[in-house]
């Protein structure tokens, strides 16, 4: 999570945004929160939302490509500035003057720009140079004030709102910024501050948090000044515990007080100085486990042990610009909020139901800010009650009240980053087999390139409570799929499994020991083994999903079939030369009438589902990258290809560049199925004790639940 922001206006009105594309409002302080519309809103996390300083409803974001504002508190958004002057690079901060809001200044890559007509056009700040890391517009007294600009190659000074600019350095070791805040202090006047990385110079460290009265003129240091080079390593090195000092946040009117975050190695620490920073005290120390019983309390990830080493790096801090009590912050995986100044912090990413220590596996329940991965949703074909969900980065969880609670459930899995698939015996209830791996979002764009993990399969005997590896004969590769054959023995059950990269493995005696096939699916130079579908007749489906070579493709995937138990396979797809498939499946009791889905490679205009009625002999296109609009996208992937078990002419598709679509008459029309605010969307399982309701898994926006359309 990145960018987190608090209204000036409201405390309880918190936005932040998510490298996988969803931005999310919170109006309660962040008790509750809401995914932004798709079409209103996404891919926005790099730049913090602005706030009009003046009216409340108003506030700006930069998504890549354009400037948006909204009226209504950031419910919906319109195009400000369609081609603004950083393009799609990225839009790294924005500032809009407290006295003249029609001027307003932005930050990139490699240059600063100011608007004077409220955001609708720009011009570039020329003197400013360097990849822009803070703005902030400081008012010396009623008739004067300066606009500071930090950047990687200094600080840069207006004394004309932004006409003209000059490098104003006075006093800093070095050019390197990585902060800026400045404000008014109750008793000293104007204050600004500025962060730097820490150096060797002659000998000795400089760098740390630096101070301006004199508008930014000159600089003085007040933080982590002259100490030893000899006793520390330098900050860029491994193992260092030596301190890095980043972002740096305060209020317009009481910047005496002031909040610095500061990183080591292995965590990042925030602190805070009510006298203009002649003296601070820490108020998180960067190990969010360790301070789960004082004034930090944990949230589920903590409470869970979900990574044993776990330090919450920070991702995003800020401070409210009206209220330096109110702050925020965000790692990887994790929204903490103080009321108080950081005397108390609170988890405001999920409500965790049990206390800390009181249960091995605690509880706990959304509240709408949910940056997860999912690859399967299911519920138990033993007792509905029990729900299971198959994890990216948190492996797997479990509910024993049909969704509305879960557990944190990967205790045992050695290889627990991921679990792709799970599988269920039909004849013993809570025995369950899973797919597992330390190489995370395998099928997508990040990781086809090659098998850099490790994994295999697992075994549950108590309901997914705890896990154990099993299986001789495996090699230590990602598993991504896995099926079990009902029409096996019980205790001697028929289990395949994708190993990718490497190919399909096989078991007679319920996973204790495997085989690979005799003749393998795919090539030589594609074994990306990636999702199987075993039919009621037997018949057993393996597709091969993309092979990237940096942008290339040069090898095709494709749909082969197996109806000798996993011992030889055929190819259904040559014809089609797919370069990047994804999901397959069949009508329940028709194995001969195949889905295939697909994603659009460089060069490769394939993106889409496609359809075979003759046993794969023909195929056709039924769902095109042509037939989806451009305004979210211009190519398709649709990976992900879910047969209603129920209804065989309902077929869904998740295009996680599109969001998710359905299909009630075979696939020869399709809409879209709305209200799911995210574009990522893969698979959809189906309630076997409610045939009204669908449960769809996503790529970085969590699981949704809701009514399936008619």
């Amino acid at each position: 999570m990145f960018g987190p922001a608090i209204s000036p206006h409201d405390p309880n009105l918190l936005f932040v945004g998510c490298d996988m594309g969803g931005m999310y409002r919170s109006a309660d302080g962040g008790q509750s929160w809401i995914m932004i519309d798709k079409r209103q809103l996404r891919e926005a996390y790099r730049c913090p939302v602005a706030f009009h300083p003046r009216d409340p409803q108003v506030i700006y974001v930069s998504p890549p490509g354009s400037l948006k504002a909204s009226a209504d508190q950031g419910m919906t958004w319109t195009i400000l500035c369609a081609k603004p002057p950083w393009e799609n690079m990225p839009c790294t901060t924005l500032e809009v003057d407290e006295d003249d809001v029609d001027l307003m200044f932005a930050g990139g890559s490699d240059a600063a720009y100011r608007s004077i007509d409220g955001g609708r056009t720009w011009s570039l700040c020329r003197g400013v140079a360097g990849r822009v890391v803070d703005i902030a517009v400081l008012q010396i007294d009623l008739r004067r004030r300066i606009c500071l600009i930090a950047t990687s190659a200094g600080v840069f000074r207006s004394a004309d709102a932004g006409s003209s600019w000059h490098q104003s350095d006075a006093g800093l070791p070095f050019a390197e910024l990585r902060g800026l805040a400045a404000g008014i202090t109750t008793s000293q006047g104007s204050i600004a501050y500025v962060t730097l990385p820490n150096r060797s110079v002659a000998g000795r460290f400089t760098g740390g948090v630096w101070r301006s009265t004199d508008g930014g003129k000159s600089w003085q240091p007040i933080f982590n000044g002259g100490t030893d080079v000899r006793q520390h390593g330098n900050d860029h090195e491994p193992g260092t515990e030596f301190p890095a000092y980043e972002r740096i946040r305060t209020a317009r009117y009481s910047a005496e007080i002031v909040y610095v975050t500061v990183r080591t190695a292995d965590h990042v620490a925030i602190h805070r100085s009510e006298d203009s920073g002649a003296t601070w005290r820490m108020l998180v120390d960067g190990r969010p486990g360790a301070e789960a019983e004082s004034h930090l309390a944990p949230g589920w990830i903590i409470a869970n042990s979900v990574w044993p080493d776990w330090t919450g790096a920070s991702c995003g801090f800020a401070v409210s610009r009206s209220d330096p009590n109110q702050a925020v912050f965000t790692n990887e995986g994790e929204f903490y909020r103080t009321t108080d100044g950081g005397a108390r912090w609170t988890p405001v990413y999920a409500r965790l139901l049990d206390a800390p220590g009181s249960n091995a596996s605690h509880r706990s329940c959304t509240i709408g800010l949910d940056v997860t991965s999912s690859w399967q949703f299911s519920f138990d074909p033993h007792d509905p009650t029990r729900a299971y969900i198959c994890y990216t980065d948190i492996g797997f969880a479990r509910s024993l009240d049909r969704g509305a609670t879960w557990s944190h459930a990967a205790r045992g899995i050695p290889w627990s980053n991921t679990v792709y698939q799970i599988a269920f015996d039909p004849a013993v209830p809570g025995l369950l087999y899973a797919a597992c791996s330390t190489q995370h979002d395998i099928g997508h764009w990040t990781n086809i390139d090659d098998a850099r993990g490790d994994g295999g399969v697992c075994v549950s005997r108590d309901w997914g409570a705890t896990w154990a590896p099993i299986g001789i004969g495996l090699p230590n590769t990602p598993a991504t799929s896995i099926v079990l054959d009902p029409r096996s023995p019980p205790g001697a059950r028929t289990l395949h499994v994708t190993q990718y990269g490497v190919g399909i493995y096989t078991s007679i005696d319920g996973g204790l020991t495997w085989q690979p096939s005799r003749v393998q699916p795919g090539c030589e130079d594609n074994r990306h083994v990636y999702r199987l579908k075993l039919c009621g007749d037997g018949t057993l489906y393996c597709t091969i999903t993309g092979c990237r070579e940096q942008r290339r493709f040069p090898v095709p995937g494709g749909l082969y079939r197996s109806r000798d138990d996993g011992e030889t396979w055929v190819e259904l797809t040559a014809n089609l030369g797919l370069r990047w498939p994804g999901d397959v499946d069949t009508l329940r009791d028709d194995s001969g009438t195949i889905y295939l889905g697909a994603a659009s490679a460089p060069g490769y205009s394939q993106g889409g589902v496609y359809k075979s009625v003759d046993d794969g002999n023909t195929w056709c296109c039924v769902l095109s990258e042509t037939q989806l609009s451009n305004e979210l996208c211009t190519y398709a992937h649709a990976l992900y290809v879910t047969v209603d078990p129920l209804r065989s002419d309902t077929v869904y598709t998740g295009v996680t560049t599109h969001g998710l679509f359905v299909s009630h008459d075979a696939g020869s029309s399709w809409q879209e199925v709305r209200g799911i605010p995210f574009t990522g969307c893969q698979r959809v399982a189906f309630d076997p004790a409610d045939p009204a309701a669908i449960w769809v898994t996503t790529f970085g926006g969590g699981v949704w639940k809701g009514t399936a359309p008619r």
